[in-house]
């Protein structure tokens, strides 16, 4: 999810479980593992221009996890997510999807209300942390 998706949470959470499972879905290949892998490394960790809070960021998606940073401790992929943990949130917390491939954990949500960037960052860590529980 970013901005303009249109999809289910379900058709949402099946793209996640194929980029979970290494580009394979349904026994059909997908995409590449080392694509994945690629796209879903961290390449920076520091703050957000846009809010200045703390962000991790791989080549196509936000990283899980947190390490001391001068911010909120806001964890959008919950408290069980660590920085191998990938996806993104979509635009106005509308939405949310990620991936744990260590644990093969797939979440995907879907709404149709937008919210401040604080409350629905609030929102998607209570929904995860509920998942991880």
């Amino acid at each position: 999810p970013a901005a303009s998706i249109h999809t289910t949470a379900r058709d949402l959470a099946c793209f996640f479980q194929m980029l979970c499972n290494g580009g394979t879905y349904a026994g059909r290949q997908y995409l590449r593992p080392e694509t994945i892998n690629q796209a879903a490394a961290l390449v920076y960790d520091g703050p957000n221009g846009a809010s200045g809070r703390r962000i991790r960021w791989a080549s196509g998606f936000v990283l899980g996890g947190y390490s001391e940073f001068p911010d909120r401790d806001i964890r959008i992929m919950g408290r069980g997510s660590t920085v191998h943990t990938f996806g993104h949130g979509g635009q106005g917390g509308a939405s949310i999807a990620w991936a744990d491939p260590a644990t093969q954990t797939v979440f995907a949500f879907v709404n149709n209300g937008l919210q401040d960037v604080l409350t629905a960052q609030l929102r998607f860590e209570a929904l995860a942390d509920c998942l991880w529980e």
